[in-house]
């Protein structure tokens, strides 16, 4: 699975994962209200929510049954309303409860765990609406203070009628960049649940983390969610199939071309609602930025590269790809220059 992930999970990213193999994607958290506000646009391949002159989500028709949307909010009520609005488009809703820092304050995101009675009863009204539309119910949770905590709340959240519940293997206190995901205290958990659609997510980077992290489990193994893995590499789903994974290059260039579509399909939609120019010049952008974004983390974490670049033409590269403006731009000067064919 692909990870929520907010400014990596745009819509050419979860697409080329599932291409790549991944068995289904997650949206980027999306707030429940925004979509409540927002109208539908069904383009030739696409759905568009749009708000406020402003893309909230984009889901691709071909990817539909596979992509699950995260949603986040505090209102039950408008909750249940995204739900049914979304239910047609998507195969499942996801419950965030795993975002920290900023959104805690708020109660969302891992704020909400501090209130248990409340994502009970969230879970089990969604649990109850997405069964209605037939597509899958979930939340994304972390670990709690005790692993005694976390199996009572995983009994609860299961007995809601959720379909599956996602673990990421930090608590709410702790952060990816400085704390390591505690494998062994979720292999504990996983071994005394008696209901096992428990998706496992943290530090699982490669074919070797994964390799390692399932080893100590004996019969059923989790699922596994992988996110800064498919950052780093999109086509490490192939690698988790046991396939030959695609070098970063030819993600690259596969990413651009799907990415430079959106961009596309996107101010063909904004012509039709004839908006003023500088709002699609800015959307444009945005999301253009999200994309070089993904290509400069990329090219940094890369150790072995295609196209045998030292470390100074690496840094003078992901220097020119921030200052670039257009796609065209992009294929131009770097794809072009550097993917090898």
């Amino acid at each position: 699975m692909l990870a929520p992930m907010v400014r990596a999970g745009f819509t050419s990213m979860r697409s080329i994962c599932l291409e790549y193999g991944a068995s289904c994607v997650f949206t980027d958290v999306v707030i429940a209200s925004n979509i409540v506000q927002s109208n539908i646009y069904e383009c030739e391949d696409s759905v568009l929510f749009i708000r406020n002159n402003n893309r909230v989500l984009r889901l691709m028709k071909h990817d539909m049954q596979k992509t699950i949307v995260q949603l986040a909010g505090t209102n039950v009520e408008v909750f249940l309303q995204a739900t049914e609005k979304l239910s047609k488009y998507c195969a499942g809703i996801d419950i965030n409860c795993g975002c920290t820092k900023d959104w805690t304050h708020s109660c969302m995101g891992a704020g909400l765990l501090q209130d248990k009675q409340k994502l009970i009863s969230l879970a089990t009204q969604l649990a109850e609406t997405c069964q209605k539309h037939e597509i899958t119910s979930s939340v994304k949770i972390r670990l709690l203070s005790t692993q005694q905590e976390t199996i009572q709340l995983l009994d609860q959240l299961f007995k809601a009628g959720l379909t599956f519940v996602t673990v990421h293997m930090r608590t709410q206190q702790e952060d990816r960049e400085v704390n390591q995901a505690h494998w062994d205290e979720f292999a504990a958990i996983f071994q005394q649940m008696e209901n096992k659609n428990i998706v496992a997510n943290g530090d699982i980077f490669d074919l070797a983390a994964a390799n390692q992290f399932l080893s100590v489990f004996e019969g059923e193994k989790p699922a596994l969610m992988v996110a800064r893995g498919a950052v780093r590499k999109p086509s490490v789903f192939q690698a988790l199939n046991g396939q030959e994974a695609d070098s970063t290059f030819e993600v690259i260039e596969k990413l651009y071309m799907k990415s430079n579509t959106e961009n596309y399909e996107w101010k063909l939609v904004k012509e039709e609602q004839q908006l003023k120019q500088v709002t699609i010049d800015y959307l444009n952008q945005y999301k253009f930025n999200e994309f070089k974004t993904l290509v400069m983390f990329m090219l940094q974490e890369q150790k072995k590269r295609p196209a045998d670049l030292d470390v100074k033409q690496v840094k003078e590269l992901i220097v020119s790809v921030a200052n670039l403006k257009t796609f065209q731009e992009f294929f131009e000067q770097i794809i072009v220059k550097y993917c090898q064919k």
